[in-house]
């Protein structure tokens, strides 16, 4: 089961995940590791919670082999949606709550301005992202931007967050926020809520991926995925493993609707400062025209 927790602000927008996997029959875990966050087309970041496979391959793939299939960000999305209806249909009943949690950016074809944007996908939430208490008929998908003016927003996916520990974390990501900290700090606090709720939650891994796309990332972008790789200037993915506190570069799915798609990322940095990075990258078929 998986814990989601996102935040956004009109510079940046953070997601974070835990990776814990567990055995819905034993209830203990089976992986601390399983990813769970994919990147899309270079301004939206998902976590999903739900089932660790759809159609005999890992969600998260899975998830970013629909998304991908698209010409264009809109099409991979409703690819996504038509596809989740499939395969959601197929699993075993006590397997087919399932939600994918999106935040990014989007343009206003009004204004033409940049804002944050808030996407869910599932058939078990209702409009405030609570769990309805009974599954849904079908699919639904919730799209939406942060006005211009709005302030900082955060919520959640998944695993429960008690109430005393999602405020006490919204107050001190709105106190860093105030004293213009560094977004790598803005994402610690999502990564110790997670562990909070870990704590007591068994369901809950400790180890989470952390992600965020800065709007200068996506500003500064000309058809080209700024995004995809930690940027010298922005963290934007690390993983902190179960039992630590030092981050590890080692990001999410990457999706490019008609483009590469790229999994299985990875970084080290030797005592010399030499840095190694490993990826593995899959091109598209073309479509029969």
């Amino acid at each position: 089961m998986t814990l989601v927790v996102s935040a956004l602000t009109q510079d940046c927008v953070w997601q974070a995940a835990d990776r814990r996997l567990t055995d819905l029959r034993t209830g203990r875990p089976c992986s601390t590791d399983t990813n769970k966050a994919i990147h899309f087309a270079g301004g939206m970041l998902f976590a999903y919670t739900g089932p660790a496979r759809l159609e005999g391959t890992d969600t998260a793939v899975w998830i970013a082999d629909q998304l991908w299939r698209g010409n264009d960000a809109d099409e991979g999305l409703r690819l996504l949606r038509g596809s989740l209806e499939r395969a959601i249909g197929l699993q075993r009943s006590e397997l087919r709550s399932f939600a994918v949690d999106g935040v990014g950016w989007a343009m206003d074809r009004l204004t033409g301005a940049i804002g944050p944007r808030l996407l869910r996908i599932s058939n078990c939430l209702d409009d405030q992202g609570v769990w309805a208490g009974a599954l849904q008929d079908g699919i639904r998908m919730w799209d939406g931007m942060l006005k211009p003016d709005a302030g900082p927003s955060m919520r959640s996916a998944g695993q429960p967050v008690p109430l005393e520990i999602g405020r006490r974390w919204e107050r001190q990501v709105r106190r860093r926020l105030a004293a213009k900290a560094p977004s790598a700090d803005i994402g610690i606090c999502l990564v110790q809520l997670i562990r909070e709720v870990a704590d007591r939650n068994p369901m809950v891994g400790q180890g989470v991926l952390l992600s965020a796309i800065p709007r200068s990332a996506v500003e500064s972008s000309v058809g080209a995925t700024l995004a995809s790789m930690p940027l010298a200037t922005e963290a934007t993915f690390k993983y902190f493993p179960e039992g630590s506190d030092q981050g590890i570069d080692k990001g999410p799915e990457v999706a490019h609707p008609g483009g590469t798609r790229m999994s299985k990322f990875s970084a080290q940095t030797d005592a010399a400062g030499n840095q190694s990075v490993e990826a593995m990258f899959r091109i598209p078929e073309r479509r029969a025209s």
